[in-house]
């Protein structure tokens, strides 16, 4: 009887350091998709808790908090504290997919593990994430929703829109109202000086800057994503824009 329960109790201790161990192999650096293309993700577990950091940018993170679903130790869920992105990882190797949503959207990745130290340096890896050469080429606009997912009704001119993100950094925006403008200046020779637009991609945020001729220049910042050849443009309060691709990205 003794030796029976010797034995359970070992089992028992071999079951629990296993999964300890598996659990702690998820710990590390992972580089890959979760909102956009690029990002990082540092997942770390301290005293039996999970919590992840998701940079977007060089600068900008997204904390998170994280669980281990039931004995499912190859899998792990995560949220940040509003609930606005919350997403489950799907570890295999050294490779992990992402399933999950912002803001009501449908998010899915893939992410791969570059270091197994949560505290490596990441300086190499934040570099990836100043621009992404995905965006760049031509896109127009084919939809957009308010702040409550409801379809705002485009007129014919607004379908003509489009930008133009160029890799050297410059954006042109393209519309009906900026050709009549023009055609009407050179009617009545009256110079005409168009506003400049640069643009810069930090993952999962494009921030475009407007440089208007004779006044203070402003940005703008929408958190984006792709969908197929579907861009879809976030605004600070929830509005929606999707743009389909014209041209391919520039490799």
């Amino acid at each position: 009887m003794f030796l029976e329960n010797c034995c359970f109790a070992l089992i028992v201790l071999i079951s629990y350091a296993a999964n300890i161990f598996q659990t702690y192999t998820h710990q590390g650096i992972y580089q890959g998709s979760v909102l956009g293309k690029h990002n990082i993700l540092i997942l770390t577990y301290v005293n039996q808790a999970w919590n992840g950091k998701l940079f977007v940018s060089e600068k900008d993170f997204i904390l998170l908090e994280g669980k281990t679903l039931s004995s499912e130790t190859t899998t792990l869920e995560f949220r940040d504290k509003t609930g606005t992105l919350q997403f489950k990882i799907f570890f295999q190797s050294e490779t992990a997919r992402v399933a999950g949503s912002y803001q009501g959207l449908p998010v899915t990745g893939e992410l791969v593990r570059k270091s197994t130290n949560p505290n490596a340096s990441i300086k190499s890896w934040l570099r990836a994430l100043i621009c992404d050469p995905d965006l760049v080429g031509e896109w127009k606009l084919v939809r957009e929703t308010d702040q409550a997912g409801k379809d705002k009704y485009l007129t014919a001119d607004d379908k003509k829109f489009r930008y133009r993100f160029y890799a050297n950094g410059l954006l042109y925006l393209d519309f009906p109202e900026k050709k009549r403008i023009q055609d009407i200046s050179s009617k009545y020779g009256v110079k005409y000086t168009d506003t400049s637009y640069s643009w810069e991609a930090r993952n999962g945020k494009l921030v475009k800057s407007a440089n208007p001729p004779g006044r203070p220049s402003y940005k703008s910042e929408n958190f984006y994503m792709f969908k197929g050849d579907t861009l879809l443009l976030i605004s600070p309060a929830g509005s929606k824009s999707y743009f389909l691709r014209v041209t391919p990205p520039k490799q």
